[in-house]
């Protein structure tokens, strides 16, 4: 109470030995039969869910009896006989008192089959090496004791959550991917209207599940520890790992995804070498339910895969494989199979062998923005003064027009060249026409690497930030 974070070291001044004065079990909440003789009352109060970011404080109430509470969140505060606070708890639940609002559709399945649940677990903004380095003991136990598989190379099909978000849940492709850089076509979105209403009625890929009565399908995303600095995530390697111990029996039954979304945007790390890679390339690991952990077919496919260059649409792919098509033959069958069908966006089952069309997967056959491709093009530094200040020249007043095409120019400065960190031609440059520009502007110091191509006219266009 009273106490300030430290989020470098957030356990630092916490009391471990500390128990709280109140009791939340089984939905039922109490005073701890060892504690009353220490305080004078207790009161608690619940907190009434309104959306992912906001709650709606309840009514105090005196804490007599064993009470039951039906709501997910329940703050407790105890006072002494002289009237001063000795414990303050925020306990929580998971309280299941609505029923689904989702109809079951019998057409889509007689429900017989055997169906594990599905369980993802999003950590944002975290990359497939970061967590490698963050969470050691959690990766070593669920390859080691829960049959899961690390895939080096998920590829980001967006800047942030909302484009990665809507591929890996639904498949959708919510902005344009420009791929000229790479000599591919460019993509338009197959969904733009994401803002213009109400999206209850979008095939959302657990409410999908929940048609056919899916066990269980539990999504958690989480934020607080990665979002906005990488260090912290190395704090909550104990709690993961302590987590997945706890539940392994549930987990036995499930397939187990833990991923990213995309990889770190902010903080010191983010400005280093290293992440020019790890910011596109987020956390994707896989385990298996325990009776598939020795399937020789679907083993064989998933380590293949591992290290093929995969997207979120990829992942979106695998869940419809597991709602619709590895059910029919009870999980016994993972040989080839287009699942996404004549989907532009080239998904396709991780459980399952790659079609021939979509085996060879570089910067020109996936859905993807040149500029956050995961493949690796030689590049080399550029000596001439004269073309360094052209580019970047260019590469600002391109920087400046996106703002002014987004329409947020009048909210911004207008942004001026501050620092040239390098300026480099992808080899051969005569064939590639192709140039990456690294620069500081004055405005905050932000920092921008801006690609640009040359036209036969000799025209410069901006291919990608």
């Amino acid at each position: 109470m009273g106490m300030t974070v430290d989020w470098d070291n957030p356990m630092a001044n916490c009391n471990r030995n500390h128990t709280p004065y109140t009791i939340l079990k089984d939905g039922w909440l109490s005073i701890d039969p060892e504690r009353k003789s220490q305080v004078d009352y207790c009161r608690a109060r619940t907190y009434e869910y309104i959306n992912p970011e906001k709650s709606r404080p309840r009514s105090w109430f005196n804490l007599v009896e064993k009470m039951q509470i039906d709501q997910d969140i329940v703050k407790t505060e105890c006072y002494s006989k002289d009237g001063k606070i000795v414990d303050q708890w925020l306990h929580t639940q998971i309280y299941e008192g609505n029923p689904s609002t989702v109809e079951v559709d019998k057409s889509l399945g007689n429900g017989t089959n055997f169906r594990p649940d599905i369980v993802m677990i999003v950590l944002d903004s975290v990359s497939s090496t970061q967590a490698r380095r963050s969470l050691p003991r959690t990766l070593s136990y669920l390859e080691t004791q829960m049959g899961g598989m690390h895939f080096h190379h998920l590829n980001k099909v967006g800047e942030n959550t909302s484009p990665n978000a809507y591929a890996m849940l639904l498949g959708w492709r919510i902005y344009s991917a420009n791929r000229k850089a790479v000599n591919a076509k460019d993509l338009r979105p197959d969904h733009d209207k994401i803002c213009s209403g109400w999206r209850d009625k979008d095939p959302v890929i657990f409410r999908e599940y929940e048609k056919i009565g899916i066990p269980k399908f539990l999504l958690h995303w989480s934020c607080e520890a990665s979002h906005d600095l990488p260090n912290p995530l190395y704090h909550t390697d104990q709690d993961y790992l302590n987590f997945f111990q706890k539940n392994k029996p549930i987990l036995d039954n499930a397939f187990l995804f833990v991923m990213g979304d995309h990889g770190p945007r902010f903080g010191t790390p983010s400005k280093a070498e290293l992440n020019k890679r790890e910011i596109n390339n987020p956390l994707l690991h896989i385990s298996l339910p325990k009776f598939l952990r020795n399937h020789t077919q679907l083993i064989k496919n998933l380590q293949e895969n591992s290290i093929r260059l995969l997207t979120q649409f990829d992942v979106h792919a695998t869940l419809v494989d597991l709602l619709k098509f590895a059910p029919e033959s009870n999980f016994t069958d993972f040989s080839e199979f287009d699942v996404m069908e004549g989907n532009e966006n080239n998904g396709t089952s991780i459980f399952r062998p790659f079609p021939e069309k979509f085996q060879k997967r570089t910067c020109q056959t996936i859905p993807v923005n040149a500029a956050y491709c995961l493949c690796e093009y030689k590049k080399e530094n550029i000596d001439d003064a004269m073309l360094i200040e052209k580019l970047s020249k260019v590469a600002l007043e391109k920087l400046n027009g996106y703002l002014r095409e987004n329409g947020v120019s009048g909210s911004c400065e207008t942004l001026t060249l501050d620092k040239i960190k390098s300026v480099k031609s992808f080899i051969p440059v005569e064939k590639t026409n192709l140039y990456e520009i690294h620069f500081i502007v004055k405005e905050s110091k932000g920092e921008f690497r801006v690609l640009l191509k040359k036209d036969s006219n000799g025209v410069f266009h901006r291919e990608g930030f």
